[in-house]
């Protein structure tokens, strides 16, 4: 397997992929085809990630390498571009024109999963940056938050708090039915995403937020006699 990326554009690209990623990853395993490609979940189950990303040049027949992903990042910035990775045995060599560094791989057992499937019956499309700052603000009052969407409005709610936050329906794009569920600002907080995205939710389900190539699904919490779980369901 080997892989080029040759411009300034494509190199930042792919840095804030593995960035965004190290917000919940540690270990991180990747899929060398047509593309590179992540599918993965943390390693507490709450948090599945999916992206895909195109060198400039690869050669590749669906290996899958395993790397400490704050090294890996490391590697790659200090390097910078033009960089080549070539797969070796139990290693990843990474070079530019001047520099050759060897990066060791890291044993695992995992396997590419396919996106969970959960019940959806709101999307929403709301500017990152917005959505981002909302969540930044709740965090000041509690450390879960509420969304809501019915009836055409979207509101972020901090639970056990007086902040709410209600946009009008032109960020609701489409609904099956009301849905409302509580999630962690620890993970919706790290998000390091532009433009704008789009969330898909049910009540007590998954959240999906997407993002261009990114994808990525929280559990929510659910409270039942007291007791807190985050869980995909069943």
């Amino acid at each position: 397997m080997k892989f080029e990326i040759n411009s300034k554009e494509e190199w930042q690209e792919f840095v804030e992929l593995l960035e965004f990623t190290s917000k919940y990853i540690n270990d991180l395993t990747i899929k060398a085809g047509e593309n590179l490609s992540v599918k993965q979940m943390d390693e507490p189950q709450v948090c599945y990630i999916e992206w895909t990303f195109t060198p400039t040049h690869i050669e590749a027949n669906d290996e899958t390498f395993t790397v400490n992903l704050p090294m890996f990042i490391k590697f790659v910035r200090h390097l910078s571009y033009p960089l080549e990775v070539v797969l070796g045995e139990g290693k990843l060599i990474l070079r530019n024109p001047n520099t050759e560094a060897t990066l060791s791989l890291v044993d695992s057992n995992y396997y590419h999963k396919d996106t969970p499937e959960t019940k959806i019956t709101a999307t929403v499309r709301i500017p990152a940056k917005l959505f981002i700052s909302t969540l930044r603000f709740c965090e000041e009052i509690n450390d879960e938050v509420r969304l809501i969407a019915k009836q055409g409005e979207f509101s972020i709610k901090a639970v056990s708090g007086d902040l709410t936050k209600t946009y009008k329906e032109h960020f609701v794009c489409d609904m099956e039915g009301e849905a409302q569920a509580i999630y962690s600002l620890d993970y919706l907080t790290k998000l390091k995403l532009k433009g704008m995205l789009t969330l898909k939710f049910a009540t007590d389900n998954p959240l999906h937020i997407e993002s261009n190539n990114v994808k990525m699904i929280v559990a929510p919490r659910i409270y039942n006699e007291g007791d807190v779980k985050e869980t995909y369901g069943d």
